[in-house]
Order: structure tokens, then sequence, then C-alpha cells
């Protein structure tokens, strides 16, 4: 069940993933709260998508970091791993693709979810241990 999928034009059509996504890790996760982390070079998208997930996720147990820069978020990860990514595809210093592929490197368990409105990714999703 771990993996990643793809949102095409944004993640509002795919709420009910997202829900049992997390609820899936919840349970299997020991009560702890979800580790989420957004990735995005565009403000706009990571406060939207912020925004999406605290009222999707009003009574769960989580902690939401957001971040501009794949690299910063790679660090971090390996750091303390994110139980939830969410990652544009097109970003400046570092693309989401490269990135996942780091982030799949790292840990098998890793849900990643690209965001993205560009259906020529999404074989390369799959690279990553897409799910549909």
């Amino acid at each position: 069940m771990n993996g990643a999928f793809c949102a095409v034009n944004g993640i509002y059509c795919k709420q009910q993933i997202i829900y049992y996504s997390i609820q899936y890790i919840l349970f299997f996760g020991g009560g702890n709260p979800v580790r989420i982390a957004i990735c995005d070079d565009e403000e706009i998208f990571r406060i939207e998508l912020k925004s999406c997930l605290d009222k999707l996720l009003i009574d769960t147990d989580y902690d939401i970091d957001t971040f501009s820069d794949g690299r910063i978020l790679l660090s971090r990860f390996e750091e303390c791993p994110f139980d939830l990514v969410f990652l544009d595809i097109e970003m400046p210093e570092v693309d989401g693709i490269t990135l996942a592929r780091k982030l799949r490197a790292a840990s098998e368990s890793v849900f990643i979810v690209f965001l993205t409105s560009h259906i020529e990714y999404a074989l390369e999703g799959y690279e990553v241990n897409a799910l549909r």
C-alpha cells in the first residue's frame, strides 16, 4: 500500500485518497502524529494545499512542514522522515521526480503525491512506486 500517486490539476479531486492514505498511516503508525511535507516553489500552492489539508484532517493528529526547495526537504527528511510528501514536479533547483527518487531510496514507506498538470510525468511517477 505504501507508495506514490499522481494528482492531476491539483489535489482537490483526490481528497478521499489522501484521507484514506493518512488513515492507513495512522492505523499502522502506532498513534504518532502524521508527518506531512509540502514542497512547491510557488508559495500560493503551498498555502492552498496546507489549508486544504487542515480542513480535511480536522480530527487527525498531524504536523505539516512546507518547503520551497527540495534540497532542504531532503535534508530534513534524512534527519527525521515524513510519512506523506506532496511534491511539485517542476521546481528550479531539483525537480520533483529526482527528489522522489531520493526520498524513495531513503524510505520505502513514505507516501509521495505529485502535484502536476503534466500527464507526461505519470510513467516516471510509477518508477518511484506509484499507486493509482
